[in-house]
């Protein structure tokens, strides 16, 4: 008996502190402009891309572009319509967004900031381009592109 309740203590403690990463890693993807960046080029990366809505600001906070939305929703199929020509693929949002990086440091101007970046069919775009995002309540989130 003594064996089970430690068997469980120990289930219990694993699964808490297995909730616990999950939250501070959710919570640090919009911690500055620079991981909500970092977060779309890991996703692009590996291909594990179900955090990217979590870039986007709550409805009730905040707005952001199509191009945004796009961004953090590939491969979804339930948001196809909307996006309509903004719509990619997962390898689509792979292909354009692994190879990406950062130009620069962040210009922020109190709740907004301009990132600029690479990216492009296999990272060979030249052109620089900005992304523009938003604080809102502590956090950061997409707002165009």
């Amino acid at each position: 008996m003594n064996r089970f309740i430690g068997f469980l203590g120990m289930i219990i403690l694993l699964t808490s502190c297995a909730k616990t990463n999950t939250t501070m890693e959710s919570k640090s993807l919009n911690s500055s402009p620079v991981t909500v960046m970092q977060a779309i080029f890991k996703a692009a990366q590996t291909g594990k891309v179900d955090q990217l809505p979590s870039l986007l600001p709550p409805k009730e906070l905040g707005e952001c572009n199509g191009d945004c939305k796009a961004i953090c929703n590939p491969g979804n199929e339930s948001m196809r319509k909307e996006l309509a020509h903004n719509y990619t693929t997962v390898e689509q949002f792979k292909e354009y967004f692994a190879k990406a990086k950062i130009v620069g440091e962040p210009r922020i101007e109190g709740n907004k900031a301009h990132v600029d970046f690479l990216f492009g069919k296999d990272g060979t775009r030249k052109e620089i381009k900005t992304i523009n995002l938003q604080k809102l309540k502590g956090k950061w989130y997409l707002e165009s592109f």
